[in-house]
């Protein structure tokens, strides 16, 4: 019988056990015969680990110090003083870090979590200091080269100066007990270059392991990531991981014999779309993974509870284009789901881990939670319908547990939400929010900045929106546009004003274009500070996250605005 290991690799949010480890389990549970050996290792929380460890010990610091006494290039230099600075007491401030994010009364203290993140942030800035200009984060990462180009990646994966990956996978892979095959989950594109550094150190040592990457972001880059790395990645498994599995174990040798997997997985890599998904249902198993070691006071659990977009229409949007159909769980399995994680693992804070779900669905499995009733809190994303508007709808999401609501708004403007093909009503969005912050629901919106087509006076009518309903949004987030690969745009650019369309690497998710919104149209830097000015944040209490879940259930809307504001005063 095959041994098997799945890994979940940085850099993602490392504050929850990931999702694809559980789902895998489960289905391992459902398609494997007993006694299959697998094991189960969250190598994104390792490597956060790993780097507050340097911290902690004084090994950063120590570093910092002996690379000032070397002969630097002056930008170099000039870095290398601000981190040094901010390394002061380091270790001791990330020490005192980890008692406050691990212990509720001081998690919950504004002024002491402020001061926690902010000895992360100085951590990661000191460990990231000789790969510079990279910035690995607590949840995300900046590499100096660039990742959309497979022959940069490569050339990457060996180098000590700019892959903050290796020296950690080199040791790591000396520690493991090697498998028969490594699946390793990238469900990220922030996770692709640590999934292939830690594949090229198996491969290293170990010839006859079996690599399979698998997840979202595989998923799409499956044929250049088999083109140019296939001397480290023997397969690319495409979909979901129950369907995956549930292919392979048709035939009972594909898990007991080397090439007969590889057969066997190469195959299912060819099937149909449709037969690569499977609706989300309660096999679930979080059993391999160790709560209390994530930095939160409490856990908080992902699931699934739907898969897809049941909308699929927006013009910048990928998913149409990728064909995933929208499935969802039954709401009694939810149901069940949760009663059987709340006793595992002893939680009661979930995240529904959804690309967007519909109202229809959500009123209906409110009023299941309801007459559970199962006292827990749970935040999901949605988009901004009219049916949040109802006052009965949204007293049963809060009387259901619903605490956080994160909507993809883009913009308050309705010429441009429909050359986006949104489908929502601008003129409910007052409403919505009015509905959903009297009920203590916190609202998070989202917006895009640079829209192709947006004019000026277009963005000033969504920043005037959020000024006139500042006092109904918790915190909203900005990030710039861009054309993904398969979307409505990228297949008919000129439509949307878009022209010189080019692609900047064979590992890109998106396309580089041009596009001329005009001298007066705001640049990114100044709409963000203008937003930041009315909706603060610290922290990890940036929007849609873990974090905020748990400060959303223990304060109101209003609340949580003003420590935030508190929070700010002291950064």
């Amino acid at each position: 019988m095959l041994s098997f290991l799945f890994v979940y690799p940085p850099s993602a949010d490392p504050t929850t056990p990931p999702l694809s480890l559980a789902r895998i389990k489960g289905a391992l549970e459902n398609y494997f015969p007993r006694g299959n050996e697998s094991r189960f290792l969250d190598e994104n929380q390792r490597f956060s680990k790993y780097v507050i460890d340097l911290a902690v010990s004084g090994a950063l610091k120590n570093w910092l110090r002996e690379a000032g006494e070397q002969a630097i290039p002056g930008e170099f230099r000039v870095k290398l003083r601000k981190v040094e600075k901010m390394a002061e007491n380091l270790d001791e401030d990330v020490l005192k870090a980890l008692g406050i994010l691990k212990i509720g009364k001081l998690f919950f203290d504004i002024q002491k979590y402020t001061i926690a993140y902010g000895s992360l942030v100085r951590a990661f800035a000191a460990y990231s200091l000789p790969f510079y200009p990279a910035q690995v984060g607590y949840a995300t990462t900046r590499l100096a080269f660039d990742v959309r180009k497979s022959d940069e990646v490569r050339e990457a994966l060996s180098s000590y100066a700019h892959n903050p990956y290796l020296n950690y996978f080199e040791e790591r892979v000396r520690e493991l007990e090697v498998p028969d095959v490594l699946g390793i989950s990238v469900v990220y594109s922030s996770q692709l270059v640590a999934a292939l550094t830690l594949a090229r150190e198996i491969k290293k040592h170990h010839t006859g392991t079996v690599v399979v990457l698998g997840g979202p972001c595989a998923t799409v880059l499956k044929q250049t990531l088999e083109c140019r790395f296939s001397d480290l990645i023997d397969v690319v498994a495409p979909g979901d991981a129950e369907a995956f599995f549930r292919y392979v174990c048709q035939d009972s040798s594909a898990i007991k014999e080397r090439e007969s997997f590889i057969t066997a997985a190469r195959a299912y890599g060819l099937v149909s779309m449709q037969k690569r998904e499977s609706r989300p249902d309660g096999n679930v198993d979080f059993s391999w993974a160790e709560p209390d070691k994530y930095l939160l006071p409490e856990p908080v659990i992902c699931i699934d509870i739907t898969r897809g977009c049941y909308y699929g229409k927006c013009a910048f949007c990928a998913y149409g284009y990728h064909g995933r159909r929208y499935s969802k769980m039954e709401p009694w399995e939810i149901v069940s789901l949760i009663k059987r994680l709340k006793k595992e693992i002893g939680t009661n804070k979930f995240f529904f881990s959804v690309d967007v779900v519909d109202v229809k669905f959500l009123d209906v499995l409110a009023s299941e939670l309801e007459r559970a009733p199962l006292g827990i809190t749970y935040c999901f994303d949605a988009r901004l319908e009219k049916k949040f508007a109802d006052p009965l709808f949204a007293k049963r999401l809060y009387s259901s547990g619903c605490r956080a609501i994160s909507f993809g708004m883009e913009s308050a403007c309705q010429r441009t939400l429909n050359a986006m093909g949104k489908g929502t009503e601008a003129k409910l969005f007052s409403a919505i929010l009015d509905n959903l912050n009297g009920h203590q629901i916190h609202v998070q919106l989202h917006l895009i900045h640079g829209f192709p087509g947006e004019h000026p006076e277009d963005i000033q009518q969504t920043i005037k929106f959020l000024k006139e309903n500042e006092d109904r949004i918790t915190t909203v987030g900005i990030s710039s546009f861009a054309l993904l690969k398969g979307s409505e745009m990228a297949r008919n650019p000129g439509r949307y004003g878009i022209t010189d369309l080019y692609n900047p690497g064979d590992m890109s998710l998106e396309y580089e274009f041009q596009h001329e919104h005009g001298p007066d149209y705001p640049g990114f830097e100044e709409v963000r500070k203008t937003l930041f000015m009315m909706f603060p944040a610290v922290g990890r209490l940036t929007g849609s996250t873990t974090d905020y879940l748990l400060y959303a259930s223990r304060y109101g809307p209003e609340e949580i605005k003003e420590l935030l504001k508190s929070g700010v005063r002291m950064m």
